[in-house]
């Protein structure tokens, strides 16, 4: 698993380079480096006809085992297509307004809160 988080960082490394080499100012180097650590964005909608939530889940970790989970223990997950993508079907037990749900997507972490 290590060698996999030391290709990671030289790949980083090695496109901010790139960039930097290609007069890319640096704001703009640093910014485009700064995706290249594990991140993940999340947004979730009540789905009536299901009556679930659809977790949709945007990171930069494809293929990547991707789980949504709040305090009470309601958890599912599922694998990022490859591009970073999932929805993840959450069923919620209880009140779930202004609950928080936190996903894990490989070494990302991220949260929203159902309405």
């Amino acid at each position: 698993m290590q060698f996999i988080h030391s290709q990671q960082a030289a790949r980083a490394f090695v496109a901010l380079m790139t960039l930097v080499l290609l007069g890319v100012p640096a704001a703009l180097a640093e910014r485009a480096a700064a995706h290249a650590r594990p991140y993940c964005e999340v947004k979730a909608s009540y789905n009536r006809r299901y009556r679930n939530y659809d977790v949709y889940v945007h990171s930069n970790q494809p293929h990547r085992w991707a789980e949504a989970r709040d305090k009470d223990g309601d958890q599912w997950g599922y694998y990022t297509n490859g591009n970073g993508f999932v929805d993840i079907y959450l069923y919620v037990n209880g009140i779930p307004a202004g609950r928080r749900v936190n996903v894990t997507v490989g070494n990302a972490h991220c949260s929203t809160n159902l309405s």
